[in-house]
């Protein structure tokens, strides 16, 4: 499967999480009180197991699917290429249950949690996936994941309680250097529930997990803490069980080291009682909860709290939910009714049985979905003029577009001038290739071009790839997704230059001011009032330094001038308006010019 590393590759023997020297280390830090880091957890409770990866069938909206189950170990995830972003489900597991004589008065373990979200990577990132381990029955052993294991007993041995069930996980880089997302795992069962067939350990997952129902539960694990360890039992100090509350208090102690508190990453140890009635283990999880503790009536042993779920800073469309301290059997998983979800995946175990492993989902789409737009500087230019068309394609991912490309040929009538923008564009072919596009990114092409013909003109994007399946692509079968064409009218317009002059000494005036008005009335001559007056065009034009004041960009027609202000020092002309000027088809590219004099005051020139 794409994205999937196989492990080291080298033969391995299966082993627990972590194994019983890097346990006794965890215990002693949980007993002193000190959270478990990255940095404080031994070497042996990383080492990396063989791959347990296989392929799924992907939800709507996805290309690719792989299933983490549990291996034994930690396993390695490689981004695929171009991929911005994976969708992960995990399922923590469940606890163990607990070996009674008779399947009625058997405890039952908790389910696992579950936890999604929407978590951003990079192509060819490397990242660790946890599938947790279930909790064992009748188990002193921790179990992969973080499950904390059941409390010691000697005496009767098929009485013993539970490990808790791992936390199943998905980390950036190695495992805890930085949690992603984190399915907290179900509590382990206590060693007896006497008559009361309700009792079930604590349940994993959420902010906090859940404890168990049993008055000596371990506590659940949050987002700041592990769960603290169930409230020591005390049995008569001659020995044997207290069977009521005869036995004066003062004559009672501990049957063996109490349970533990759970730490990051780890549930804690339940209770140990040579007695055979020892807690069970909490489960594993972003911080574990703690180990249950005997009962001194033998009837309602401690189970393990669940262990808390996790969302880092980021993961979009996150949940997170602890599965409910249940008496059914088994206890079902947080996430029993989440797609692609596996039967047994995370529940609690009943009599005798061991809880369901943990498992990670991983879902990624491999697809580019690529949209363009397209506008123009100008839609009704003027014969000869230059128009710039501007191309924007964006990649809205969700995956990289390496060979991103859009064709967009000039029509007819619109001639190349230049072009600006990342990559290459071919004017012949209309081809752009900007040279890839991330996720989430957009480039920009300018083309220029000279209108050289009257009339509409359609400027259209006729296709667009990016090297990877695209949702909605354009192409010919597809030009609904193409962006709408932009369509440019060329007209054939002219224009009117006034050079104002001294009329003695024909030297250039500059600050004479024009208004331009257009016949529109059909009545000859200019009418600037009344009921149907001619159309004023524009704003008025002052002439400049040279004498010079244009009009431009006019539709053909006719027009006057109709003269408002002189510069300082000249006279009015007896009749300010002058024309008519036409521009037709003929004169248009040469358009129009006109000298117009004016007397300096008092009749003299210099």
């Amino acid at each position: 499967m794409a994205g999937v590393v196989p492990g080291s590759g080298r033969e391995r023997t299966e082993r627990k999480w972590p194994p019983p020297r890097a346990r006794r280390a965890l215990v002693g830090m949980a007993l002193a009180g000190l959270a478990v880091s990255s940095l404080s957890l031994p070497a042996a409770a990383r080492t990396r197991g063989a791959s347990a990866a296989v392929d799924c069938v992907p939800q709507p909206g996805y290309t690719d699917c792989v299933r983490f189950t549990y291996s034994g170990g930690d396993q390695m995830f490689s981004v695929p290429p171009n991929v911005r972003s994976l969708h992960v489900q995990a399922w923590g597991a469940g606890g163990g249950g607990q070996g009674g004589p008779t399947p009625d008065i058997a405890f039952k373990g908790a389910g696992g949690g579950y936890t999604q979200g929407d978590v951003a990577v990079e192509p060819g990132e490397q990242l660790t996936v946890t599938a947790g381990q279930g909790g064992r029955w009748a188990s002193q052993e921790a179990t992969y994941g973080g499950g904390g294991p059941g409390g010691v007993t000697e005496e009767f041995n098929i009485f013993g309680s539970a490990s808790g069930g791992g936390m199943s996980a998905l980390w950036r880089g190695d495992f805890v250097a930085t949690p992603l997302v984190i399915a907290g795992g179900g509590g382990g069962a206590g060693a007896y529930s006497g008559l009361n067939v309700d009792l079930a350990a604590g349940g994993g997952g959420g902010t906090s997990g859940t404890e168990g129902s049993a008055s000596h539960a371990g506590k659940a694990g949050t987002q700041t803490a592990g769960g603290a360890g169930g409230q020591s039992c005390l049995v008569p100090l001659a020995g044997g069980r207290e069977t009521g509350a005869a036995t004066d208090i003062s004559a009672r102690v501990s049957p063996g080291p109490p349970a533990t508190p759970g730490v990051q990453f780890h549930g804690g140890s339940g209770q140990t009682d040579p007695t055979g009635h020892p807690g069970g283990g909490g489960g594993g999880g972003f911080f574990g909860g703690g180990g249950g503790s005997c009962d001194a009536g033998g009837q309602e042993d401690g189970g393990g709290g669940g262990g808390s779920g996790f969302l880092a800073e980021g993961v979009s469309s996150g949940v997170t939910v602890a599965a409910a301290t249940s008496s059914a059997v088994p206890s079902p998983s947080a996430g029993e009714d989440r797609p692609l979800y596996t039967d047994g995946i995370g529940n609690g175990g009943g009599w005798r049985a061991n809880g369901g492993n943990g498992e990670v989902v991983l879902q990624w789409s491999e697809t580019a979905d690529l949209t363009t737009t397209k506008s123009a500087d100008d839609t009704s230019p003027s014969y000869g003029d230059e128009v710039t068309f501007t191309v924007r394609l964006e990649n809205t991912g969700p995956s990289d577009a390496p060979d991103a490309f859009v064709v967009d040929r000039l029509p007819a009538g619109l001639t190349y001038v230049s072009h600006t923008g990342p990559g290459t564009y071919d004017p012949q072919t209309g081809r752009w290739e900007p040279g890839g596009l991330t996720a989430g990114s957009t480039a920009v092409l300018k083309i220029t071009a000279r209108a050289k013909e009257l009339g509409p003109l359609t400027n259209t994007v006729t296709a667009s790839g990016s090297g990877l399946p695209d949702p909605t692509p354009c192409d010919a079968g597809h030009p609904e997704n193409c962006g709408d064409p932009v369509t440019v009218t060329v007209v054939l317009r002219s224009h009117i230059t006034v050079k104002k002059i001294d009329r003695k000494n024909h030297r250039p005036l500059p600050g004479a001011v024009f208004q331009l008005w257009r016949e529109t009335n059909g009545i000859k001559g200019l009418q600037r009032t009344g009921s149907s007056p001619d159309t004023r065009e524009g704003s008025a034009c002052a002439t400049n330094g040279k004498g010079i004041c244009a009009f431009t960009r006019l539709d053909l027609g006719v027009y006057y001038l109709e003269e408002t202000d002189t510069p300082e020092g000249y006279v009015m002309p007896k009749n300010p308006v002058s024309g008519p000027y036409r521009l037709k088809a003929h004169n248009a590219a040469e358009g129009v010019t006109t000298v117009r004099g004016n007397n300096r005051e008092g009749g003299k020139g210099k």
